[in-house]
């Protein structure tokens, strides 16, 4: 299976504030999987989302190594709408506690 990459470039306005600026390929029709390395309160994630759809995706799921899902963050997320589901690692003790059918936790153990 061939799988193209694809890049959300952003630019931070605040602490806590991004702005999406251009995506790095034409995702028309695609099942597009976003990758964040640490997702806190979403909303970066959910602008790229947005922006992705936008542009024409079908499809879209999240994918991080760290899940804090800090002030509701992973509620903001599922409430969207813009997400098939988010898979994460059991990296974080917050992830872990809130798996359920949309959050998917894969283990990071050997």
């Amino acid at each position: 299976m061939h799988v193209n990459g694809a890049f959300v470039f952003k630019r931070r306005t605040s602490g806590e504030e991004t702005q999406i600026t251009s995506i790095s390929a034409d995702v028309k029709g695609k099942y597009v999987i976003i990758y964040d390395d640490m997702i806190r309160t979403g909303g970066s994630l959910i602008h790229a989302a947005e922006a992705y759809l936008e542009a024409g995706a079908k499809t879209i799921a999240a994918v991080t190594t760290h899940g804090l899902f800090s002030r509701g963050g992973l509620e903001k997320i599922k409430q969207s709408g813009l997400f098939e589901c988010v898979y994460c690692t059991d990296s974080h003790p917050n992830a872990v506690l809130m798996e359920n059918d949309f959050l998917k936790i894969k283990s990071v153990a050997g």
